[in-house]
């Protein structure tokens, strides 16, 4: 039922605007299939319609992604159903055509558009935390997004804290408005008692945070892994291990560029973390090069590709999707 309503609404919008640019996010058919019959009419009665999709650097394990698109019929998809696939990453992180086993026909379409950050530069704003609480001891940032998965990694930085000498540093853990109430309440309990532990449920804002730490420890998604890169920070990453390889297969490429420390999840973290964060805070930032090898332009790049004149021009007919 809700396969078919936002198939017909998507239907309706596209006969009803008749778009220059379709833009689709992600999933090439959609999420469960209902793109197809789309795709299918701007190919048949819309030929002034460019079809595009966007995907970002990683989707998931190459092994994964290419059995998912196997059974989903994906690839004949790309071929007949899209002009551009645009690919919100750089090609020296992780190169979508060799992973994913896009055709030769299909990899000509393929523009590598770099990573789409928001616009850091001349942004102002406080850090979430207390500069009289911190007092002068270096800052370290714990983030998970949203919170909702970010549990694991706050409790086990809370534990690895303990092992370090008391007070040397100043802990700001942002929580996330998608973190039960539960869960924060916990992470409070394992705190209790520690005036170098600051929490902060939320912030609409976290550039300034970031911009300000002088470590920042979170997951490997793709916003924030974005904005750390961007912002030039020393960050120790520890993915989600579950439901998709992304996070995991970032972290660790991210690491092997020399950008970030990466660290498994599992039994070990609590060690790990405790020894990675004294030595990322004594460590040099990497430098100006190995930060330059990663492409940070991609909405500027989208955005003047959109813009240019025959992008609305009639494309050469192919078969029907």
């Amino acid at each position: 039922m809700v396969k078919g309503y936002r198939e017909a609404l998507i239907l309706k919008a596209v006969l009803r605007t008749r778009p220059d640019v379709f833009l689709v996010d992600h999933a090439p058919a959609g999420m469960n299939g209902e793109l197809l019959s789309t795709l299918a009419l701007i190919r048949r009665e819309l030929p002034g319609t460019r079809t595009m999709l966007g995907l970002r650097d990683i989707l998931d394990s190459p092994t994964t992604v290419q059995a998912v698109w196997k059974e989903q019929e994906i690839p004949p998809l790309l071929e007949q159903a899209y002009d551009d696939i645009f690919v919100y990453g750089s090609r020296v992180l992780f190169d979508v055509i060799e992973a994913y086993g896009i055709a030769d026909q299909v990899a000509g379409r393929v523009r590598y558009c770099g990573h789409v950050v928001a616009a850091t530069r001349g942004r102002r704003g406080r850090p979430c935390w207390s500069a009289v609480r911190a007092a002068g001891r270096p800052v370290v940032l714990v983030t998970a997004g949203g919170g909702g998965d970010g549990f694991f990694l706050m409790e086990a930085f809370l534990a690895a804290l303990k092992r370090l000498p008391s007070d040397s540093l100043h802990c700001v853990v942002v929580t996330g408005p998608l973190m039960p109430e539960s869960r924060r309440a916990a992470l409070c309990v394992a705190a209790a008692g520690r005036s170098d532990v600051e929490f902060v449920p939320y912030t609409t804002d976290l550039v300034p945070s970031l911009r300000g730490a002088d470590l920042v420890v979170a997951m490997a998604g793709y916003n924030t892994t974005a904005e750390i890169i961007a912002l030039r920070r020393r960050a120790i990453l520890v993915p989600c291990a579950a439901p998709r390889a992304e996070q995991r297969l970032r972290a660790s490429l991210l690491a092997g560029l020399g950008l970030v420390r990466s660290i498994e999840p599992g039994p070990d973290l609590v060690e790990a973390l405790a020894a990675a964060l004294p030595a990322s805070l004594a460590a040099g930032p990497p430098s100006e090069a190995m930060w330059a090898a990663l492409d940070l332009k991609g909405a500027e790049r989208v955005a003047e590709y959109l813009g240019q004149p025959w992008v609305a021009a009639p494309r050469p007919s192919r078969r029907a999707v």
